[in-house]
């Protein structure tokens, strides 16, 4: 059993059957938390940011991978901004109208304002000092067939990759799906700027 970053190593070793790749495993692992990062979808991923903007500007958080809303304090409470082209941005003082990322910053066309940023974060890397995080605890089948998966260019002509990333795809594609039940229940994802939410 999949239980932590030591174990993991040992499985995906035990699965390549090739001695050859254990001093790649780490690489293939860190590789596949990258990838994982950027196209799950899942609860413990979202996490919210408060605070003031300084300068029209908001930093954005070290582990974000993708802003979900940004609220600003108005008169009546909080109301959500929306992004907007960078040119858009034009030094305008007033409430903010809108909001664009620019590098590692969110900058804000509008005066300095109080904010709620709800993103997602990364995946918190594993290392030898950092054995467990969230998802290896609750789907350790995604580090497993990710890392797998990362594997293949080593492997050539291997027929196992093709299944191993058949697997990896079924379950990115569960743990998003589990995401948008608790998010949208029943209701159809509806697709704005042909992105789903």
């Amino acid at each position: 059993m999949i239980v932590d970053y030591g174990t993991l190593q040992q499985r995906v070793a035990a699965w390549l059957a090739r001695s050859d790749l254990t001093a790649a495993i780490p690489d293939f692992i860190q590789l596949a938390e990258a990838n994982l990062s950027r196209e799950l979808r899942a609860r413990k991923m979202q996490v919210s940011a408060a605070g003031t903007s300084a300068a029209s500007v908001i930093p954005m958080p070290a582990d974000c991978v993708g802003i979900q809303s940004l609220r600003i304090a108005t008169g009546g409470g909080m109301a959500k901004i929306h992004p907007v082209a960078p040119d858009r941005i034009n030094g305008r003082s007033g409430i903010p109208n809108g909001y664009a990322v620019v590098g590692d910053q969110i900058l804000l066309n509008g005066s300095d304002v109080e904010y709620m940023l709800v993103y997602r974060r990364r995946i918190p890397a594993l290392s030898d000092s950092n054995q467990q995080n969230w998802l290896i605890i609750d789907e350790p089948g995604a580090y497993l067939y990710a890392a797998l998966v990362e594997a293949s260019p080593y492997l050539a002509d291997d027929a196992r990759v093709a299944t191993w990333a058949a697997q990896y795809q079924r379950t990115v594609d569960g743990i998003n799906a589990h995401y948008d039940m608790e998010n949208y229940g029943n209701a159809p994802a509806m697709v704005v700027s042909g992105h789903a939410p």
